[in-house]
């Protein structure tokens, strides 16, 4: 994988008869009159190569650099494994964090966002892909952002027209695997099975858009004290990062003890329940 090309590409201005170059002579130009600073995108990836290699887990290569991740599916052992893949983003959260300067939270909402996708299928999850897009890199901002990240891939772009200065958006992908006999959820879910529930760490990933309503009709700040415990700004409160369920669930349902699960998201109890029932 490259963050950018491996040399600068130029664009020349070309004569033609009809319009003469001035003094007839090209002017070059390089990404950075676009814009986009390659150097920026190097020292990145320079950075985030030690935080990659920090999530190395077998199978996984856990470099960055090539054109493509590679995972050994031998090397975890399974013996009839289904793939399973779950791709999401941050949404208007994402809005919230740059509001309030906030940027080492939202990489690990990312994730959580796709594997707990996986988790809820009875598969572990194997490794997680980014695609991260900004106005102009900053690469400590970034380098915050990813942070959160257990990365197998990564791929930056900075598409300077297409977001305002400051603004970035994140898009993850996530596989796992899953022997076939496990997979999530069960066809013999019944009435009179018991139903369990695990807390969330707050309000996750979703309805930002009415809760950035709600804060800017109500005269606070994201720096603001938080109305229900002064002990916290209103930031740290709502940019609580959403909580991966792996150790909670993994182990209980690779033992074959759950029946279904469901990961509770936009729609709430009443759309995400019914999804997993026969």
């Amino acid at each position: 994988m490259h963050s950018a090309p491996c040399c600068d590409t130029y664009l020349y201005a070309t004569s033609s008869a009809s319009t003469p170059l001035v003094n007839n002579t090209p002017k070059p130009l390089s990404y950075a009159d676009a814009g986009v600073s390659v150097e920026s995108g190097n020292s990145l990836v320079n950075k985030i190569k030690r935080l990659v290699r920090l999530t190395k887990r077998s199978g996984s290569d856990a470099e960055i650099g090539g054109f493509g991740g590679t995972f050994d599916l031998k090397a975890i052992e399974y013996q009839d494994p289904t793939l399973v893949s779950g791709t999401d983003g941050v949404g208007t959260k994402l809005l919230a964090a740059i509001e309030a300067g906030v940027y080492n939270t939202v990489g690990i909402d990312l994730v959580a966002m796709s594997v707990n996708d996986l988790l809820v299928r009875g598969a572990e999850p194997l490794f997680f892909l980014d695609y991260y897009a900004c106005n102009k890199l900053h690469v400590d901002t970034s380098t915050d952002v990813i942070a959160g990240m257990a990365l197998h891939h990564y791929k930056c772009k900075q598409p300077t027209l297409m977001f305002p200065p400051g603004d970035y958006d994140l898009a993850g992908f996530a596989v796992g695997a899953v022997e076939r006999h496990s997979i999530l959820p069960r066809q013999d879910i019944v009435p009179g099975d018991i139903l369990l529930g695990i807390a969330s760490s707050g309000l996750h990933s979703n309805g930002f858009s009415l809760v950035r309503k709600i804060v800017s009709l109500s005269g606070l700040t994201y720096s603001s004290p938080c109305p229900w415990d002064e002990r916290e700004t209103l930031s740290s409160s709502l940019l609580q990062p959403t909580r991966i369920y792996m150790k909670q669930v993994l182990p209980t349902a690779q033992a074959g003890l759950l029946k279904g699960m469901a990961h509770i998201t936009g729609g709430g109890f009443i759309e995400n329940i019914p999804r997993i029932l026969p």
